[in-house]
């Protein structure tokens, strides 16, 4: 079973499938987007230099079939429709489930939702519904964010508890600085980075091993201070988190530095710092990308 559940920005959601109240007849728009090729034409060039391609935003529209049991409530499930689907609120989200996977895409509507009259699109018990979404950002993405903890501190205990004279190791950190992040999506993908220091640490990194590419913070982290990296496209920022205060230190980036992407495949990543590096715990939090569902 298919279903198609949209999101708005206040959390309030409708979902078409093959159930009442909405039934979902046609949804179009869920494959690869187009695209837009760019090329070079030389003079007296024949024909052009292909130089890259670029995906376009992404429509998606669905036809669907709204089935009441008397006319308030038909009147009711409209309302909702238009509540909901208030383009007012901003981007919500576009979440499609066919059993087998779970994905999400930005969207807001495009226009009010459509509902055709006429004996053949409505009666005092069902009415038609027309709705196109625009979608800026043309790929799909898992719903929740995959994780990868290159170095965290592991529990070492467990209950009933016994305590020698000698003492008991409450923990300790796994000694791997190097992991390998697999991108399963389409495109490469940017990551989120998440420092944290249990002691002094200087000037915190990552490396990718197979390009050598590398983003590097220069400063000193104090123990409990948080340093966030985002480097997806269109939204790259740098923050640090200490005492519950988040600033922005992106004047603290390397000028060396590559905002790290995630190629398809493996990709192997290796932390590490100028010194202090055993203080260091490191996440990586990123979404695979995909072209159509």
């Amino acid at each position: 079973m298919t279903t198609l559940t949209f999101r708005n920005a206040n959390n309030k959601s409708v979902t078409f499938s093959n159930r009442k109240p909405f039934i979902l007849t046609t949804i179009e728009g869920l494959d690869v987007p187009d695209i837009t090729v760019q090329t070079y034409k030389g003079l007296k060039q024949d024909g052009v230099t292909y130089i890259d391609n670029t995906l376009n935003e992404r429509a998606i529209s669905l036809e669907a079939v709204i089935i009441a049991n008397t006319y308030n409530e038909l009147a009711e499930l409209r309302r909702r429709l238009i509540e909901v689907f208030n383009p007012k609120l901003g981007l919500g989200e576009l979440i499609f489930d066919d059993g087998l996977r779970q994905l999400k895409i930005p969207a807001i509507i495009d226009g009010a939702p459509i509902l055709p009259g006429g004996s053949s699109n409505q009666s005092d018990r069902f009415q038609r519904v027309l709705i196109t979404f625009y979608c800026p950002t043309p790929f799909w993405q898992e719903l929740t964010e995959n994780i990868v903890n290159m170095a965290l501190w592991v529990g070492a205990f467990q209950f009933p508890l016994n305590i020698p004279e000698t003492g008991i190791i409450m923990g300790y950190k796994e000694e791997s600085i190097i992991a390998n992040v697999v991108n399963n999506g389409d495109v490469p993908c940017g990551i989120r980075i998440e420092f944290k220091a249990l002691g002094s640490v200087v000037n915190p990194y990552i490396v990718n091993l197979n390009s050598q590419d590398m983003i590097k913070i220069n400063k000193t982290m104090q123990a409990g201070e948080i340093i966030t990296v985002t480097t997806h496209f269109g939204n790259k920022k740098v923050t640090s988190e200490m005492n519950g205060v988040v600033n922005n230190i992106f004047q603290f980036v390397d000028p060396a530095s590559v905002f790290l992407q995630l190629d398809i495949g493996d990709n192997i990543l290796r932390y590490g710092a100028d010194a202090g590096e055993e203080s260091l715990e490191v996440n990586i939090f990123y979404s695979p990308q995909f072209l159509g569902v």
